[in-house]
This record gives structure tokens, sequence and C-alpha cells, in this order.
């Protein structure tokens, strides 16, 4: 085919000006085939919200 898509999370982490700097987010990319080559022409990025690291994940829920 002539187009494909790819999705995944990602976490970065490094230091930025000395300081530690760490995130977390979502990605999709939409591609498409120009020419023999892949060319990226859809790329949407977002941030993750952090969750507090003092919070647990939730359990299991109860049925009603």
């Amino acid at each position: 085919g002539t187009s494909a898509w790819a999705t995944y999370q990602w976490d970065f982490s490094g230091n930025v000006d000395g300081q530690g700097s760490a995130s977390q987010g979502h990605t999709t990319l939409v591609m498409e085939k120009r020419n023999a080559k892949w060319v990226i022409v859809l790329n949407h990025t977002s941030a993750a919200e952090a969750r507090p690291s003092n919070v647990s994940a939730p359990g299991p829920t109860q049925p009603h």
C-alpha cells in the first residue's frame, strides 16, 4: 500500500540546562509513500498528564 500509521506511548528523561527533566506522552504518525519514500504527513503528539507519585493505580471495579 501507499499509506501507513503508527501510534505509541513514550517516556523522556534528560537534563535541560543542568536540571533533570522528564515527561510522558502519546504520538500518532500517518505516513504516505511518495516517490518510493515514506513521508510523515501527520504527526500528533501530546503530553500525558502526570499521575502524582503518592497515588496508587485504581484497583479492579466491583460489579453493580
